[in-house]
């Protein structure tokens, strides 16, 4: 089981049903692999979406952003994966998924 955070250009074009995304989303899923979003991934997106009316695309990222798991970084977090420790981390190296 791998572990992934969604980046804002995966997630766009998961929800721009690009075929190579949901293709990639769907293996992750039948692999049982963590997904993950991050609060400023989420809000760039849903900024955007909702600068933009782009109505049908906000219910498909809030849709989305109930299923995957939630990881609030922090400034410790962050220091911690540049450096490349993991301390106490027996999930193993997270990644950001791609297609």
């Amino acid at each position: 089981m791998a572990r992934f955070v969604l980046d804002t250009n995966i997630i766009s074009q998961i929800l721009r049903r690009n075929a190579p995304a949901l293709a990639r989303l769907r293996q992750a899923a039948d692999h049982d692999d963590v997904v993950f979003m991050c609060p400023v991934v989420f809000y760039e997106l849903w900024r955007g979406l909702s600068y933009r009316g782009a109505g049908r695309q906000l219910e498909e990222l809030n849709a989305l952003a109930r299923t995957l798991q939630w990881v609030d970084y922090d400034r410790p977090m962050w220091l911690e994966r540049g450096s490349g420790r993991s301390d106490g981390d027996s999930g193993g190296p997270t990644t950001t998924l791609t297609c």
